[in-house]
């Protein structure tokens, strides 16, 4: 393969300390550090203490409409007596 000087040597990348090689290879740096980060977050997992903090937020969601229905429900019985 032929590279722009004309001889076979394959350099996949360039050697020289230009503006545009350096910007190059700014941007695919950037390019992979967001890749990794991105990754990295999408892999984390929360803590645990997190994690039974929202199970209980839950529950306490479930048993307080429970207890609302219930409660309703005698009101209603109640009204319906009178």
């Amino acid at each position: 393969m032929e590279n722009k000087n004309g001889n076979e040597k394959f350099i996949w990348r360039e050697n020289d300390e230009s503006s545009s090689t350096l910007l190059k290879y700014d941007l695919e740096a950037s390019h992979w550090i967001r890749a990794f980060k991105s990754a990295e977050r999408k892999h984390t997992s929360a803590p645990i203490s997190e994690t039974f903090g929202t199970i209980a937020l839950v529950f306490e969601l479930i048993l307080n409409l429970i207890l609302l229905i219930i409660l309703s429900l005698t009101q209603l019985i109640r009204f319906l007596r009178k």
